[in-house]
């Protein structure tokens, strides 16, 4: 059976990540472009918009981080319909992992710059990282019992950072 979950995954991301461009770079030359006639300086040399150049771009990354939320919905949608069909498919999504990400979604959404960058790194781990968030855990795990195996000390709890 097709892993298209994760595809979906990793593309879904990419659709999110350029809103996220996008709206960084309306909403850094928004101002400076709100104004007809107002410079704008790309390395030390000024170009003039009409006031309406970038101010177009806000809404379009909008509607892109919102078609991004409704495609990431639907995957976990359908990925928890497999999960209560066949919990040990490939494309099921436990509920409770389903209601994260819907949150992490909305984060990304409605939280700013913040937001869409613990959204971008939340689903960035996820789709990317081998295992995903699961895979980085033991990872970090693997990676603790080796540090006190090789050198006696712990690598992640310090005993001097404990309060």
């Amino acid at each position: 059976m097709n892993n298209w979950y994760d595809t979906g995954s990793k593309a879904n991301w990419f659709v999110s990540a350029a809103g996220s461009g996008v709206s960084s770079f309306a909403n850094r030359f928004y101002i400076g472009t709100a104004r007809p006639n107002a410079p704008i300086s790309f390395f030390g040399r000024n170009y003039y918009g009409n006031g309406r150049t970038f101010i177009k771009a806000a809404p379009v990354a909008r509607s892109i981080g919102k078609f991004s939320f409704v495609v990431g919905v639907g995957m976990d949608t359908i990925g928890t319909l497999n999960y209560l069909d066949n919990p040990s498919s490939q494309n099921s999504v436990h509920p409770g992992k389903a209601g994260l990400n819907t949150v992490m979604g909305i984060i990304g959404y409605e939280g700013g710059i913040p937001g869409s960058i613990i959204s971008a790194l939340y689903f960035g781990i996820d789709a990317f990282y081998p295992g995903g968030w699961v895979g980085a855990s033991q990872t970090a795990d693997r990676t603790e019992k080796y540090e006190q195996q090789m050198t006696g000390h712990p690598f992640f709890s310090n005993s001097a950072l404990k309060f």
